[in-house]
């Protein structure tokens, strides 16, 4: 007979709210500090480590392992939610913080793994029979339409703790005591079940094609939107075997026929929550704000507007870059996960749409700077216009003084002037020069540009 292998991930991001992150990127932030008060022994999820041993992608992320005492409260409440109190033997249960310093993000992890004897699957397998994935789900996510009654006091606990470890990381990044408390928000958490078999002697073994259909079907029926989205089969031709990957929206299911495979998967999975939920944070904010600077012709607030947007955009280049250098990292037959899911969550195609709002504002910025810096020239000619004219006025008072004295002593400069044509010319010629002067300056400063 053979023990199936359950392990179930759950990936919760930790939601710090716009004003807190925007305030927190602002921030100068020494990363050795922040290892020595509060990452100084890190201890990473297996699979994370593994990762982080064949590429550097993951190795920016922090970890902060979260333990409390009441985890068997978690195995009694699914037995008692599954009907099977006796079948269920709980192998480790784990939990993590993680924080990404280069996004100012912290996810919360769960990790539970059980073993189940053969027979388990059939007494599932009934139609009346409750489903694996949404028991899970119910004890580690809290739903709206639900109340924490059904989370289990360990997962409750687990959040709690990330929530506590979580401000007190960004009242120290920030200096002050937080005004708003960190959440998780409900029904943010997917259920993730990588499923490998061992035979009676312990040994690593396949997993028939009856049980991977139950645990498709199982993920089929824990979807809130029904879906037909056929498997993916994945093969691994270093070992000859095929694994399954299952997607439909919010469940994934992992059936693994080489154990070394959970860990090639796994990265993806936890790098698409990632993706979704800081896209979804971010993204409304950022357009919305840039729609109220395009439309808004008040300087009132906007510098300070401005670098909040700017601050964001550096993160969307990063972001974009990160991302880039992550599907680098997985192989080709990984890239059909990352493909099925993000299509479906529309990632990439919403943080293309980023990248175009940003360009746009960029664009924006730089016609406003334009006519700004016209403005201020045209501001500075009207200045220099102005004391133009003041010269030029200084100008003719000195003429008039000066016809004054020709006016006085005419009779002695005759002889110089023959005719005395001559000197009416001469000081006449002056006269209309200022008078031409005088005008075409009012007409520079009173045409439009």
């Amino acid at each position: 007979m053979k023990t199936y292998h359950l392990s179930f991930y759950d990936f919760q991001p930790i939601d710090l709210g716009i004003d807190l992150l925007l305030m927190l990127y602002q921030q100068d932030i020494s990363i050795q500090k922040l290892q020595d008060n509060f990452f100084s022994t890190q201890q990473k999820p297996q699979w994370m480590q593994r990762f982080d041993s064949l590429n550097e992608t993951f190795q920016p992320i922090y970890s902060i392992p979260l333990e409390t005492p009441i985890e068997n409260d978690l195995f009694s409440k699914l037995g008692a939610s599954l009907n099977q109190q006796n079948n269920l033997q709980s192998s480790s249960v784990k939990a993590f913080l993680l924080f990404d310093p280069r996004f100012i993000s912290f996810m919360l992890t769960f990790e539970i793994t059980i073993d189940i004897p053969e027979k388990f699957i059939a007494e599932l397998n009934q139609d009346d029979a409750p489903n694996l994935y949404l028991s899970i789900r119910e004890l580690l996510v809290e739903d709206n339409a639900k109340t924490s009654t059904y989370q289990s006091n360990w997962s409750v606990g687990i959040k709690e703790q990330a929530l506590r470890t979580t401000e007190q990381i960004c009242q120290f990044m920030t200096g002050k005591k937080l005004s708003e408390k960190t959440r998780i928000q409900n029904n943010t958490g997917n259920i993730s079940c990588v499923i490998t078999a061992y035979n009676k002697h312990g040994e690593f073994s396949y997993v028939p094609d009856s049980v991977q259909k139950f645990f498709v079907n199982t993920n089929k029926k824990a979807e809130r939107l029904v879906t037909d989205y056929p498997s993916i089969k994945l093969s691994n031709k270093i070992h000859n075997t095929t694994d399954l990957f299952d997607f439909n929206g919010r469940m994934h299911t992992l059936v693994i026929n080489n154990p070394a495979d959970e860990y090639r998967y796994l990265p993806i999975l936890f790098h698409m929550q990632f993706m979704w939920f800081y896209i979804k944070t971010i993204s409304p904010y950022f357009s919305r704000k840039i729609v109220s600077i395009i439309c808004n012709n008040s300087q009132k607030g906007k510098a300070e507007l401005e670098t909040h947007i700017y601050s964001i955009m550096k993160r969307i280049e990063v972001l974009t870059i990160y991302n880039e250098q992550f599907k680098f990292s997985i192989e080709i037959d990984n890239e059909r996960v990352y493909d099925r899911i993000q299509n479906r969550w529309s990632i990439e195609k919403t943080l293309k749409q980023l990248q175009k709002n940003a360009a746009s504002f960029g664009a924006h910025i730089s016609r406003d700077n334009q006519n700004m810096r016209d403005k201020s020239d045209q501001f500075k000619n009207t200045i220099l216009a102005i004391i133009s004219i003041i010269q030029i006025l200084a100008l003719t008072s000195i003429w008039n003084d000066h016809l004054s004295l020709i006016d006085r002593t005419a009779s002695n400069a005759q002889p110089f002037y023959q005719p005395w044509l001559d000197l009416i010319n001469y000081n006449l010629l002056p006269s209309l020069l200022i008078i031409s002067s005088i005008i075409g300056l009012i007409f520079l400063l009173t045409r439009k540009k």
